[in-house]
Formats: structure tokens, sequence, C-alpha cells
């Protein structure tokens, strides 16, 4: 991401443990410090969260958790405590990947955690229309993913 807008807009990469600033967001502690320590933004790209690949027979209760609490519940307090943090019309893109509408052989965790990524634009659409800045709504194409193996990108404004 920081490659492919990082020549028009100011990036402050974050990660787990690669970044100058770190963030867990499995941790909704650790998401609020992660906005403390920037301040205000503009907007939030999220490709984070975890999930386990293999074959259905071979997952574990703890294997589909881990992309629960990750990947999706990750997303979801990303944005749940994101927006005090994202000035006027700010933006949150979450990307889902392509195995959230093309499940293959052994991304069953994977895709029963990234498809309802999808499902938040909506709801958090609804919930920008209450708040009382204002806001826009708008759905990314595939222009600012990788390439052919990344999914749709999905942004709501607020």
């Amino acid at each position: 991401m920081v490659q492919a807008i990082g020549n028009r807009h100011e990036v402050i990469p974050v990660s787990f443990s690669k970044s100058a600033i770190t963030v867990d967001i499995e941790n909704k502690t650790s998401i609020t410090r992660m906005f403390e320590a920037i301040g205000r933004v503009d907007a939030v790209i999220s490709a984070a969260g975890l999930a386990k690949f293999g074959p259905i027979t071979s997952l574990t209760d703890a294997d589909f958790a881990l992309g629960l609490d990750s990947k999706l519940m990750g997303q979801v307090n990303l944005v749940r405590v994101g927006m005090d943090h994202v000035n006027d019309n700010g933006s949150f893109t979450l990307t889902s990947g392509i195995l959230s509408h093309r499940p293959m052989k052994g991304s069953a965790a994977i895709s029963l955690v990234t498809r309802p990524s999808r499902a938040l634009v909506v709801p958090l659409h609804w919930k920008c229309r209450a708040h009382p800045h204002q806001h826009r709504k708008s759905q990314l194409g595939s222009r600012y993913a990788q390439g052919p193996q990344d999914g749709p990108i999905h942004r709501n404004s607020c």
C-alpha cells in the first residue's frame, strides 16, 4: 500500500512488528494506543489480519478463532475505535482478498472471515449518516490492489 499511494499521500506505516508504530488488531487497547500515537488522520487502510489456510477436515476451533479474532474482529474494531480519530470526510478502506468471493480448496477459514468485511461497508455508511459530520460513500475496485490475486477493496467514508 505504501508503494502504491505513498507518492501521492502522506502515509504512516503501521504493522504488528515491522514499523515504528505497531498495533495488534486483536487488541482494542492496542488499536486505541495506535490512534493516540498517530493523532487524527484522513484515512485508514487495513490489509491486516491473520487466518489459517488448510483443509477444513484438519482445521481446529483454534484455527477458526484465529481468523475470527484477527482478520474479522480486528478490522471491525479498527473501524469502531478509529471513527473517533478520522477527520471529517475521512475514510476506512478494508481489504478482503480474492478468497472472500472466490473460495478455493483449503480456504474455508480465510473465506469465512474475509467475506464479512464486505458487509461492514453498508452498516458503516448508515452510521456515518447519523454522524454529525459530512460524509460520502464509495467503493474502490481493484485499481489499488497489488495484482490479480487480490480481491476488492471496500471503502466507506464519513
